[in-house]
């Protein structure tokens, strides 16, 4: 049986990564969440409530650029979908990443959280999207749908050391409550969003 988030989950998602500081604004993000993702008007619309409601919950020094690689129907490949900054249209030609090969690939593959502190000194991410968007640390985590993964969540910042594996737990709560609200918006039921063979 699936877990529909509560407000309750969503305000200790938020505690987690704000701490004490004034959490007013962000909680109503994360509350609304599900409804204004229900309501959506199709891929770009969920993206953009995604992107704004992580925006208002993750520390900024993580918020270079925000993105959502979702899993397609050969198996091989993720489809990137920056939530942050975030996109006016959705370009013709989205990035794909190899699942073989890549961090983001290897933590949709393995469903297991990466950190990498410094782009510069991971082999398989050097060469990368992200290292050419002066990204140079990151944090990522599994989405699942339904117990199977369909994507990865992708933090990213451009100071090296920014990405620390603290973050890793309230991303993956939060990527706990992305899943669900994929499948809400019927996104995960689109060809485009499909489950990685086990």
């Amino acid at each position: 049986m699936r877990h529909t988030p509560t407000a309750k989950d969503r305000t200790r998602v938020l505690s987690r990564l704000r701490g004490e500081m004034d959490r007013t604004s962000a909680i109503g993000h994360l509350t609304d969440l599900p409804a204004r993702v229900a309501h959506a008007g199709g891929l770009l619309e969920v993206l953009h409530e995604l992107g704004a409601a992580l925006g208002a919950v993750l520390p900024a020094e993580v918020t270079d650029r925000v993105s959502l690689a979702l899993a397609q129907p050969d198996g091989a490949s993720l489809r990137v979908y920056r939530l942050l900054p975030r996109w006016t249209v959705l370009p013709d030609e989205l990035p794909l990443v190899r699942v073989q090969g890549t961090p983001v690939g290897a933590v949709a593959q393995s469903g297991q959280p990466r950190v990498i502190d410094d782009l510069r000194r991971d082999d398989g991410a050097r060469f990368g999207r992200a290292a050419h968007d002066g990204i140079r640390s990151t944090a990522s985590v599994p989405v699942q749908v339904a117990g199977r993964v369909v994507g990865v969540l992708n933090v990213g910042s451009q100071r090296p050391g920014a990405c620390t594996p603290a973050l890793v737990e309230p991303l993956l709560e939060l990527a706990a409550l992305v899943g669900p609200l994929l499948l809400a918006a019927e996104v995960a039921a689109q060809p485009s969003v499909v489950a990685l063979p086990r």
